[in-house]
């Protein structure tokens, strides 16, 4: 066993000694990251890492509230502070029709969006993930039945771009470390953890894989995991050597053609296939500044070459070819890039709501899209502490009883220190999406609009929170007013 522990946290400490803290962990409360958590908790000091809780809302609801309570509980046991999002039910299943993907695909979508929202919300460098090593051959298994590229036989890597917000890293610490010795990393330790009832469904193909193929391979080929592990490392070798090659050889074809980028195709034809779809992925994403680019559009896009044609769309993203050159013309306008299909999608998954709260005197209440908590000024320590744990925001506001919590309306204004501002500009200068600007808190009273509130949806531009001038009212109190998010954060974006 404590062999199993020194190697756990050896690993967590190799991913996260070069960069910088505070960092999140996935954690789903199921085992796998529930050991993650627990030797983060042992190695981060106090303040460097968050745990990151996703309600993917595809289980029944009392399942979900008891894992969500293990979950806190887990984070409080450990003094690691908590971020859970919350996926509208039904969202992941429309997006998955709409889109004609599976489930799986659909709620990684979302998952890794969030994991994006609460990084840049705490400002995390990284994210780190327990995919342990029966991930990466199932993984590897799934890539070989689909076909693809030889880096994605590679399988997961270790440590990669988040590809919404590639200023944070994700990170795989147990990548290499088989999942029997995570289970007895758990038993001894003795924690409990949380048990997905759609692990056994086998509607889901990695499930399948899972349950149906492993198990034949484990007993007609008692050597394949091994096997399997060696030729990863393998592929991952060849193609680092391929990266490195096509980076020279982009180098020294490469041009500008009236400032835009551009690859001369004058021996382009002569590399392997191979290296012609490297060459033509590293120059399409940083001519376009895309997310990375699908095997399928990179193959369209070489037999667009081969085939002479003067205009090529691939992964969204524009080409024009004339003659040996190559343009890249950047995203198209109708793009069917898989960012922009995620982005409209999570934005028309939980559109703008109407709500209203007439708030008579101090108390708790439900509005809308928050939990709300008034406190005087003698009861607000004891309610900070509460509050604070579930990542509530804190107002002192300058309003008479009684008032409403409401959602912004158009023609909306405040008359603060410097004159009238009209509420609809205010929050655009927030730079909060489309989709959430409707939801902006905003308090008002018998005298008019004492405050908007932007930072209380997670927004970092809380300076352009906005507040009428105490002198404005005739009969104002200042109350310290609590807001949080119902489920902490909904995904919005």
């Amino acid at each position: 066993m404590e062999s199993v522990k020194r190697e756990l946290l050896s690993s967590v400490r190799s991913v996260i000694e070069d960069i910088s803290m505070p960092v999140g962990v996935a954690f789903s409360g199921g085992l796998d990251s529930s050991v993650l958590l627990d030797v983060v908790a042992r190695i981060a000091k106090p303040g460097e890492a968050r745990a990151i809780h996703v309600c993917h809302n595809l289980r029944p609801e009392i399942e979900l509230d008891t894992e969500l309570a293990l979950v806190r509980r887990a984070c409080g046991e450990r003094g690691v502070a908590l971020s859970v999002v919350t996926v509208p039910r039904g969202a992941i299943e429309n997006y998955a029709r709409e889109k004609k993907c599976g489930i799986e695909a659909a709620a990684r979508r979302f998952r890794y969006r969030a994991f994006a929202q609460v990084a840049k919300t705490h400002g995390l460098s990284a994210i780190l993930v327990a995919h342990h090593l029966d991930d990466q051959l199932e993984t590897m298994l799934m890539r070989l039945v689909h076909g693809g590229s030889l880096s994605a036989l590679a399988g997961m890597r270790q440590t990669r771009e988040l590809s919404v917000n590639p200023k944070v890293l994700i990170l795989r610490p147990f990548l290499n470390i088989p999942k029997h010795e995570l289970a007895l990393y758990a038993e001894r330790i003795g924690f409990a953890w949380s048990e997905d009832s759609t692990n056994d469904e086998e509607m889901y193909l990695r499930n399948r894989v899972r349950k149906n193929l492993m198990p034949v391979l484990d007993s007609q080929f008692s050597s394949w995991r091994a096997a399997f592990a060696r030729y990863q490392a393998q592929i991952e070798d060849l193609s680092e050597s391929l990266r490195n090659r096509a980076q020279e050889i982009r180098a020294e074809i490469e041009r500008d053609v009236n400032g835009a980028r551009a690859l001369d195709l004058n021996g382009f034809q002569r590399q392997p296939l191979a290296l012609r779809l490297e060459i033509l992925r590293q120059f399409a994403e940083s001519a376009a500044r895309a997310r990375p680019m699908r095997s399928r559009g990179l193959r369209h896009l070489a037999e667009g070459i081969e085939q002479g044609a003067k205009k090529i769309e691939a992964s969204g993203i524009g080409f024009a070819l004339t003659g040996d050159i190559l343009v890249a013309q950047g995203q198209t306008r109708y793009s069917s890039s898989p960012e922009k299909r995620t982005l409209a999608a999570l934005a028309a998954a939980h559109p703008e709501k109407i709500y209203y709260l007439k708030v008579p005197s101090f108390g708790e209440y439900e509005c809308g899209p928050f939990s709300v908590r008034v406190a005087r000024e003698s009861d607000r320590d004891s309610l900070r502490h509460g509050v604070a744990d579930r990542e509530g925001r804190e107002f002192r506001i300058p309003v008479s009883f009684p008032f409403v919590i409401r959602s912004v309306k158009p023609g909306n204004a405040l008359n603060g220190a410097h004159g009238k501002k009209n509420l609809e500009s205010m929050i655009k200068m927030a730079e909060l999406p489309r989709s959430l600007r409707g939801a902006v808190p905003v308090i008002e009273d018998a005298e008019g609009v004492a405050a908007v509130l932007p930072s209380a949806l997670g927004s970092s531009a809380s300076g352009l929170d906005a507040f009428r001038e105490p002198s404005l009212g005739e009969s104002v109190q200042i109350v310290y007013i609590f807001l949080s998010m119902k489920g902490d954060q909904s995904i919005n974006v």
